[in-house]
């Protein structure tokens, strides 16, 4: 989530934490459907990526493959995700 979308959240739950106080039911749903609405937004993309990460990680997927630095890979045998992981920080190296 980036920052202008944590502001518009936090701008959301405030609405309805106010409605909430003054005992304005209406608004209050109104700003529930407006935060579900805006969070199903940002969660869609990132529902996507997770379908292809797990098509991607299926140990029975023979159709592609994800090429990482030999060392992440062989300290992560058990998950692509790991690897990935250590991959993206560099934590793969055998510690002396």
């Amino acid at each position: 989530m980036n920052k202008d979308q944590r502001i518009k959240l936090r701008g959301l739950l405030k609405d309805i934490e106010l409605a909430g106080l003054r005992g304005d039911i209406e608004k209050c749903d109104e700003r529930i459907k407006a935060t579900k609405q805006f969070v199903s937004t940002i969660m869609a993309p990132l529902q996507k990526d997770k379908t292809r990460l797990d098509w991607l990680a299926d140990p029975s997927n023979h159709l592609a493959n994800v090429q990482l630095p030999r060392a992440a890979v062989e300290a992560n045998l058990d998950s692509l995700r790991h690897a990935i992981d250590a991959t993206m920080t560099g934590e793969y190296y055998p510690k002396d």
